[in-house]
């Protein structure tokens, strides 16, 4: 775990969670001095792994552990200090195909949303909705902005005041990757949110 900008290493907490039955695998803490940690995993699950620290906006990732994965995952982790227009993807919030309904499994990531904005009430971000490319421009557009709208109203249900929260879609308009893979349209079917003020 290091920090994103001055890329010195960092003390972290880790936990660790099972995306199939949302329970609770690991919580541990990066070493303070190389940054580095290490869990046990079990094989054939899907994980998602939190990690946060004081002061930084938390990091979300999720992965599959297979049975032939005999070497070790490595995740080298950058967390941004909270501030002004520093941005975290989520990658554990899931919407029902073709739609603006939030999963079950998308629960855990959106009580971290709900937990950083607690402890930090000064924070106030922009929940912003993006697809890929596939199906019109307008639907696109209208597909991001209500899941954004989606998470700003769990958030608001979560005791999260509207002027803490503002949410917008940008369609397809912001990729991240080539929308001509299956992985890359993965990757561009996203929810982020970004420090407006704190």
């Amino acid at each position: 775990v290091y920090d994103a900008e001055t890329k010195e290493p960092l003390d972290a907490k880790i936990e660790l969670f099972d995306l199939g039955s949302e329970e609770p695998l690991a919580i541990f803490t990066s070493d303070p001095v190389t940054g580095e940690y290490l869990s046990i995993l079990n094989e054939e699950s899907k994980i998602a792994l939190y990690i946060e620290r004081e002061g930084y906006l938390f990091e979300s990732e999720s992965f599959d552990v297979k049975v032939d994965d005999s070497d070790k995952i490595k995740k080298d982790i950058y967390l941004k200090p909270i501030k002004k227009g520093n941005t975290v993807r989520l990658n554990n919030i899931f919407f029902e195909f073709n739609s603006a309904r939030l999963t079950q499994n998308s629960e855990t990531e959106l009580n971290k949303i709900v937990s950083f904005l607690s402890i930090n009430p000064d924070v106030k971000i922009l929940i912003s909705g993006h697809t890929d490319n596939q199906g019109t421009e307008s639907y696109n557009l209208d597909l991001s902005e209500k899941r954004a709208k989606a998470v700003y109203e769990f958030l608001l249900n979560h005791g999260i005041s509207s002027d803490n929260l503002t949410y917008k879609g940008f369609g397809e308009s912001q990729p991240l990757a080539t929308n001509d893979t299956e992985e890359g349209q993965k990757t561009n079917r996203r929810i982020e949110f970004s420090i407006e003020e704190n």
